[in-house]
């Protein structure tokens, strides 16, 4: 008999169903599991329901209450609330994220979590963070107390292994933390390559280098090659049609085929922006080399394809960014406005991104799939920055201005190989198949056949109230 603890901070779908599920399973295999929902009883609450008033007045509504219901079981034991010891509060008055990054506290990479914590919940990765110092000076004092009391626990408890999700959030970043400095044997739990499945690996899902290894060793251990090579083209030709795969489609209303006007006998270099929110405050897993960040690369782009006369520039906006808030397009509308000659398509536009891939003759990126997905179409692909494939070959890689002027003006061939259609495998079959959950959409399903997140109307109506005052609030604080 295995002895097993289950942390967990969120109770939104689909992660609390996939830690319950993990739960539940080990639970009928005769190991001892010990499942602590720690969301409603941290100083700072993160994407748990609900986040304004106590626990206790919603009861046995709360999605993990019902869901460990459904999978009791004599193995299984559910901690809905725990009392994890308060530190005297601190003000520790960040102002800058990157200063903010640096803060450490014992063997755990605090600020980096705070800092991840605190980028999704603005929205961008802004350095100036003055508005917001309450909110992450209670993140860095919750995060603290966090990763002293799984420490604790785990120190006096004889554990074979752990489970948590994603693992950059400042909370399940600290049982991370807690579970290497007691080295105690952890899994991370995460969304799968579609809704049907889930990641769980022993690391986190932003370590690039590892998640290639697994990459590789997906390709090369999948028992029928053909059948793997039509898996993976498979999975390239459902992007291009615009199908969901591992995250919802931004293609999907794209006009087949519509283009910019382009200057007719021109070399077309199209760049195509990515949404960075989420690697940026996960450390050295996705560390720029050569370039401070996309806006950097990007700026010195311009400046480089301004310099050749037979070339003309395209910025493809990614389609995600018309839901970001000002702080994360302005840098793009600043550079629109400061170089009138580079064709911007705004992300909002219907020209086909695919087709635009056809109609170029490079492609640059920082690490988007349509990079990768660009040697896939058999054009030749430039990656500036971090990603899942830039240890696979093939793209061409610059991290420097005159590496990026000399690729720019030589005759590039596309580098397709076997690799791609490894990156094309991985993602289309990664994870593990949901048993009790099943999925009806990105962020909705049922457990057992029961919906966790369904509350009776007055709930829904108050906390529609509170929300819509809290929304308006926070537009004001980011202008």
């Amino acid at each position: 008999m295995k002895k097993i603890y289950v942390f967990e901070f969120t109770n939104k779908s689909p992660h609390i169903e996939t830690a319950l599920e993990l739960a539940h399973n080990h639970a009928v295999k005769g190991d001892e599991v010990h499942f602590h929902f720690l969301g409603h009883d941290a100083r700072h609450k993160e994407a748990v329901y609900p986040i304004h008033v106590s626990a206790e007045i919603y009861g046995n509504w709360l999605p993990e209450r019902k869901g460990a219901k459904l999978v009791a079981h004599p193995n299984l034991h559910f901690y809905p609330r725990t009392h994890i010891p308060k530190k005297t509060r601190e003000t520790y008055g960040f102002v800058s994220l990157e200063k903010l990054k640096t803060l450490k506290y014992k063997s755990f990479d605090l600020g980096m979590a705070v800092a991840s914590s605190l980028i999704s919940y603005m929205g961008d990765d802004r350095d100036d963070i003055s508005p917001f110092v309450q909110r992450s000076d209670r993140m860095i004092d919750s995060a603290k107390e966090v990763y002293d009391f799984v420490l604790n626990l785990l120190e006096k408890e004889k554990l074979d292994l752990v489970y948590l999700f994603n693992g950059r959030f400042c909370h399940p970043k600290a049982v991370l933390r807690a579970c290497e400095a007691a080295s105690i044997p952890f899994l991370i739990h995460e969304r799968g390559c579609n809704t049907g499945k889930y990641y769980l690996e022993p690391f986190m899902p932003h370590d690039r280098i590892k998640i290639q290894r697994r990459t590789l060793e997906t390709w090369t251990q999948f028992p029928d090659r053909g059948e793997g090579e039509k898996i993976a083209r498979k999975w390239f030709e459902k992007r291009r049609r615009g199908e969901d795969t591992d995250t919802k489609s931004y293609t999907r209303e794209q006009s087949k085929n519509l283009l910019p006007n382009f200057d007719p006998g021109k070399k077309i270099i199209t760049y195509y922006s990515s949404s960075n929110d989420e690697y940026s405050a996960v450390g050295d897993l996705f560390q720029w080399k050569g370039w401070q960040n996309q806006v950097d690369a990007v700026n010195h782009l311009i400046q480089i394809v301004d310099k050749m006369p037979s070339a003309s520039l395209v910025v493809r906006l990614h389609p995600n960014l018309a839901s970001k808030n000002a702080n994360e397009k302005a840098p793009w509308y600043a550079l629109k406005t400061r170089f009138p000659k580079v064709i911007f398509i705004e992300p909002e536009s219907p020209v086909d991104s695919y087709a635009l891939i056809e109609r170029s003759d490079v492609i640059v990126t920082c690490g988007s799939k349509i990079g990768i997905e660009t040697t896939f179409w058999q054009k030749p692909s430039i990656l500036v920055g971090p990603c899942y494939y830039d240890e696979l070959d093939v793209t061409y890689p610059a991290h420097s201005v005159e590496e990026l002027t000399r690729l720019l003006n030589s005759d590039l061939k596309c580098k397709f190989s076997d690799n791609v259609l490894a990156y094309g495998l991985w993602w289309a079959t990664f994870g593990i198949p949901h048993e009790l959950y099943k999925s009806l959409s990105f962020n909705k399903g049922l457990f057992l056949g029961e919906n966790l997140q369904e509350f009776p109307k007055i709930v829904k109506y108050s906390e529609a109230m509170y929300y819509g005052a809290k929304k308006m609030v926070f537009k004001l604080l980011k202008k």
